[in-house]
């Protein structure tokens, strides 16, 4: 749970068995999108992001829209975060 906002607790997962590791950095990579998704909902229900995962990466795929939105903003932020801690988040655009 420490891990779902903000900086990455890289010290405390390597403090993690090693077999362990790597599974608690996927889910918590995970957690912090859905708290991102859930903290950033309109009123109205909007259209759902889709997110995709492989070995190294989390993509994201953000309905069509033309005006940039708080969760933009947000997965902008976070992106950041993932990177500072030697993680890929890639942010798309539907079509």
């Amino acid at each position: 749970m420490r891990a779902h906002r903000r900086k990455f607790p890289l010290k405390e997962w390597q403090a993690l068995p090693e077999a362990q590791q790597a599974t608690t950095q996927k889910l918590a990579r995970l957690l912090r999108l859905a708290v991102l998704l859930n903290h950033s909902r309109p009123e109205t229900a909007p259209s759902l992001p889709k997110i995709s995962a492989d070995s190294d990466s989390l993509t994201i795929t953000l309905p069509a829209n033309d005006e940039p939105t708080l969760l933009s903003t947000d997965l902008e932020q976070e992106q950041a975060f993932m990177e500072a801690a030697g993680f890929k988040l890639v942010i798309k655009q539907a079509n």
